[in-house]
């Protein structure tokens, strides 16, 4: 990820179903958010509008949330120490 939170990456395809995380197309959008409290208060406002958020996911340099849309695309909010 750049320094204006932005990422590309490029797989070599390992699938041809529907949406799979490594078939060719789109893997996820990633967005970013400020801090742990920020992505706290977006989880808690998602889970109000019903939508299902899992666990948020704790890695060596921040925290990610992944969730799905309705054809199962993952859309990711994050934040980086």
């Amino acid at each position: 990820m750049d320094r204006d939170g932005i990422s590309i990456d490029l797989r070599a395809a390992e699938s041809r179903l529907r949406y799979e995380r490594y078939a060719p197309g789109l893997n996820h959008f990633a967005f970013s958010v400020d801090d742990q409290p920020e992505l706290e208060r977006l989880v808690t406002e998602l889970a109000e509008a019903g939508i299902e958020v899992p666990p948020i996911q704790t890695f060596e340099d921040g925290q990610a949330v992944f969730i799905s849309d309705p054809d199962g695309l993952r859309i990711e909010l994050g934040w980086e120490q």
